[in-house]
């Protein structure tokens, strides 16, 4: 089955794949969901992607009739599982309400970040801070069991899971290193 296929048989379609090639492949490509796009039609994107592509597509949606929000994802594939993921929103606000309980069924935690686009700019800077920070602590865990920090020991033992039970303590809703 294509999406083509698929999205003619649906009012909604939420993407999830790699990134923008995957998405924009999916949209215009052969048998892409350009070809269903109706008054009314929802394509919700969860994928990461760049939001200059997202804007974008969402014009070449709108001037067809339907619409085009970046819903990205946040948190571990176990939280994916319990259905506790976090969405971030970029779209008009009657859109996102419209698709609400579509997103509710795999998220406990949705937030509106504004007009199309802007949900996946702070997705990108999420995913920039999480690799810095597995970076850093991969780092810091090589460092012959002890790191300075303008001249403090902050890791003093070699106990990996003492040292990842200390930096897996959620600081907010930032849980970088959980599983």
């Amino acid at each position: 089955t294509s999406a083509l296929v698929l999205a003619r048989e649906t009012d909604m379609v939420i993407l999830c794949v790699t990134g923008t090639p995957q998405i924009e492949q999916l949209v215009y490509g052969e048998d892409g969901l350009m070809g269903a796009v109706r008054e009314g039609f929802v394509i919700a994107d969860c994928s990461t992607a760049e939001p200059d592509s997202t804007v974008r597509i969402a014009a070449d949606v709108e001037a067809k009739g339907g619409h085009f929000v970046d819903t990205p994802l946040t948190r571990t594939p176990k939280d994916a599982e319990a259905g506790k993921l976090g969405v971030m929103t970029g779209g008009p606000d009657e859109v996102l309400a419209r698709i609400r309980p579509v997103l509710d069924c795999f998220a406990d935690t949705i937030v509106h970040a504004g007009g199309v686009g802007s949900a996946h700019q702070p997705k990108l800077i999420n995913n920039f801070l999480a690799v810095g920070h597995a970076a850093a602590a991969a780092a810091s865990s090589q460092a012959d069991g002890y790191v300075a920090w303008r001249g403090t020991n902050v890791v003093e033992q070699r106990d990996a899971g003492h040292f990842l039970a200390t930096i897996t303590i959620p600081v907010g809703d930032y849980t970088t290193a959980q599983g």
